[in-house]
């Protein structure tokens, strides 16, 4: 009883899930998802291991070729998406410093990944669709060799998980680009290009020339011009490979720290 206690709410009790945001609250649901799903891989990858040594009574060779098939694909769409579809929803607006697009599309992705990994894995112990892997398009329709109904449902939770894997990178990359509400405009082609990594290898090779420019902490005011006002990583501020520039803004004189690209 000790141990249920502490497991639900923490270690003398500290755990306080009133306190907790809705972000965090859906971070955690995706977590605790996705190591059931694992436990459900688990708990299939050792009967596939005592089988193949020595038959098990209550499962038939049609059971075992459906727990094949499902074996990798819960341990993929099921543990593995949930666990990076939660840490990457909670990373990246706490990176960008910027609330997440959508939790309605976060809350749908989660619903969908989940839903549609119990939906394929019923199919294989309920009707014993075994496909095997071949998962890749056109999506598995075997009819011949089993049970249509069974196929149906199979092709209906992996469509569903589809589905939840296309929000979930809608509203990464929205977050990535989209100005939050009363917010100043924020330039979405640089940030989506420093999020594919174009913004780093252009800088390799202005680095390579010998090309300046500030980051936005010059305010569009030092002498390298209006590249400043337009810098996205007026963040990332590191002595080690920032240069400083000179502003003069009235009477006063700033200094500001400006990468060398």
């Amino acid at each position: 009883m000790s141990f249920i206690n502490t497991l639900m709410k923490g270690e003398e009790g500290l755990f306080k899930a009133e306190s907790l945001t809705a972000m965090q609250k859906l971070t955690l649901r995706f977590v605790v998802v996705g190591l059931v799903y694992y436990l459900f891989v688990l708990v299939e990858g050792m009967i596939m291991r005592v089988y193949e040594v020595e038959q098990i009574a209550m499962i038939s060779d049609e059971q075992f070729f459906a727990i094949l098939t499902a074996h990798p694909l819960v341990g993929i769409f099921g543990s593995t998406y949930s666990i990076v579809c939660g840490a990457f929803l909670f990373l990246v607006p706490f990176l960008m410093k910027k609330p997440l697009y959508s939790m309605k599309l976060a809350h749908w992705n989660f619903i969908l990944i989940t839903a549609g990994t119990f939906i394929f894995w019923l199919a294989g112990f309920i009707s014993h669709y075994a496909p095997l892997y071949t998962l890749y398009w056109p999506l598995p329709a075997d009819f011949s060799q089993f049970n249509p109904v069974g196929g149906a449902i199979f092709i209906l939770g992996i469509a569903l998980v589809m589905v939840g894997s296309v929000f979930f990178v809608i509203n990464i990359f929205k977050t990535i680009t989209y100005t939050p509400e009363g917010w100043d405009k924020q330039p979405a082609g640089k940030l989506l290009g420093s999020a594919l990594g174009t913004t780093g290898i252009a800088n390799l090779f202005k680095r390579a020339s010998g090309i300046t420019s500030c980051c936005g902490h010059c305010q569009g005011h030092c002498r390298h011009g209006p590249e400043c006002r337009n810098h996205p990583f007026y963040r990332h501020i590191d002595p080690g490979i920032y240069g400083s520039c000179h502003i003069r803004q009235g009477p006063e004189s700033y200094r500001c720290r400006c990468t060398s690209l």
